[in-house]
């Protein structure tokens, strides 16, 4: 069949004067069209058909895998025919002009910049036209397009890439990953393949970016992930000084093959309870109010290895009768800091801060606070910052809030020191 396919290729030289014929069809030019149509059509058929090296000897010079390239790189094959028939008098060269010139300069929908980057992939594929087999655009895969907070993921050469780096590091070599984004977690491997494996620990857009070496040239690659808001431990939704709280690795990453290897508490003031440690459940009691640290230790297949990682979550009291209280006491003569505020009445969910105020205080820090405080109203908790002076001071702020159970505005006061 793919005989057939490539022999229908050479009949579409009819266009062409009985001379041209010949001298079209059994040249590099001409059999490279009709290898070209052969693959084309085969993996319309054959999804999995990949078009291997054409063998007889003295003749494999002519059957190139340019027409190949320019599929995977985005060109249609009626745009592939039309500068191949363009240069029906100039052969090789010609054909490879007309791609650049007669083609690429009909696009209205690509930007010039697209269309540089375009006519560049056509000189790599013309200039190497047994080996650019792979889409010159994109090189990089991701294990996965979309991960949770702290989920490792795996980056990489993707297939194509891969077997042509396994050919020759002549032809695609990688120099360099970078992580655009500053809370992403670059993980040590043993791999050969140069991959990088990364979690990240906020959510949102993330890039990655790769630097390799391809056909003789510096090329950068960007992959953006998309980070979402769900960890990969579930949490306890209130955790509570004194009671014993569940943390757990999230069903779908055990359902991967992903498996706890330890659980162990983070600070003085979190206790462990769980023995064995390695159990998917981790059982903790935390003995003082604020933020705590729970810390495990999890296994992936794909990285051969395991991550630490600190899991921070906020513990409140029962029976402290502050209604905030501070998350995060500074070190002595702390600057610049931000400062963290719980909300501590058990049993009622705060809707709102309303306005806040600095009474009897610093005048540069009441000017400074108006404006450098926020209030997340899913945690319940104000931060806000003390400008940097050369003493240190007590403040009292008075917040002016809202609960769920009522619409009255309700005021509380905070004492606040920029020291401990």
């Amino acid at each position: 069949m793919s005989t057939m396919f490539h022999e229908l290729g050479h009949i579409s030289h009819n266009r062409l004067n009985d001379f041209n014929y010949s001298f079209v069809a059994h040249s590099k030019y001409g059999e490279s069209w009709a290898t070209g149509v052969e693959y084309a059509y085969m993996k319309s058929v054959f999804p999995e058909y990949e078009y291997t090296y054409y063998s007889s000897e003295g003749d494999s010079w002519m059957y190139k895998h340019v027409v190949q390239g320019m599929l995977k790189n985005g060109f249609t094959l009626q745009e592939i025919q039309h500068g191949f028939n363009a240069a029906a008098s100039s052969g090789w060269d010609g054909w490879h002009k007309a791609m650049k010139d007669n083609v690429i300069n009909q696009w209205t929908d690509r930007s010039e910049e697209e269309k540089a980057e375009m006519r560049e992939i056509v000189d790599i594929i013309f200039n190497n036209p047994v080996d650019v087999t792979l889409d010159l655009r994109d090189i990089v895969e991701a294990e996965y397009e979309s991960i949770g907070l702290n989920q490792l993921v795996r980056l990489r050469l993707n297939e194509d890439a891969r077997k042509l780096s396994s050919k020759s590091s002549n032809l695609l070599s990688i120099e360099g990953w970078e992580i655009a984004d500053s809370d992403g977690v670059s993980v040590p491997h043993q791999y050969t393949d140069n991959s990088l494996f990364v979690y990240f620990t906020r959510p949102g857009r993330k890039k990655i970016r790769l630097t390799a070496n391809v056909f003789g040239g510096e090329r950068v690659y960007e992959k953006e992930l998309n980070v979402d808001s769900q960890d990969i431990v579930e949490r306890p939704a209130d955790p509570i000084v004194g009671r014993e709280e569940v943390f757990k690795l999230r069903q779908t990453l055990t359902d991967a093959g992903v498996e706890v290897k330890k659980w162990a508490s983070g600070d003085n003031k979190t206790e462990l309870l769980s023995f064995p440690s390695n159990v998917p459940n981790g059982r903790f009691r935390f003995t003082e109010k604020g933020e705590r640290t729970v810390k495990v230790t999890v296994y992936y297949p794909t990285l051969r290895g395991t991550v630490e990682y600190e899991i921070k979550t906020l513990v409140r009291d029962p029976e402290s009768d502050e209604i905030f209280y501070i998350l995060n006491p500074p070190e002595l003569f702390a600057y610049d800091t931000t400062y963290r505020a719980m909300y501590g009445v058990v049993g009622e969910k705060i809707t709102g801060i309303e306005r806040i105020e600095c009474d009897h205080c610093h005048y540069l820090f009441y000017l400074y606070f108006d404006d450098s405080w926020s209030f997340d109203r899913n945690s319940g908790v104000l931060s806000f910052s003390i400008p940097k002076h050369g003493t240190y001071l007590d403040y009292c702020l008075t917040i002016f809030y809202t609960v769920e159970s009522s619409d009255d505005v309700r005021e509380a006061r905070l004492f606040v020191s920029n020291y401990r």
